[in-house]
């Protein structure tokens, strides 16, 4: 009886719960936030180096890694957010 009411306050305050869909929503927001920085970094390293096209396999090889892991959508929100993270913080626009 008491492990009923207490599936029932559960319920009612469902909001402070972690769900399983929750838990894998916030691993690819995780995820996909620490690969964004990583890319913005590497591409950072690459207009003080001489590694042209290096980098930017590398960087496109994380977006296919954001794409196995996460899916489509995710993936496109990560290229967004790398963009105008790149836009905005890399000394070299070009």
């Amino acid at each position: 009886m008491l492990r009923r009411r207490f599936d029932q306050l559960l319920l009612i305050a469902g909001n402070g719960v972690l769900t399983m869909k929750n838990k894998t929503m916030t691993k690819k927001i995780a995820l996909g936030g620490v690969m964004a920085a990583l890319a913005v970094a590497l591409l950072y390293l690459l207009g003080m180096t001489a590694f042209d096209l290096s980098v930017l396999v590398l960087c496109a090889l994380m977006t296919m890694l954001v794409m196995v892991e996460c899916g489509v959508r995710t993936t496109w929100i990560y290229a967004a957010v790398t963009s105008v993270l790149a836009f905005l913080l890399l000394p070299s626009k070009l």
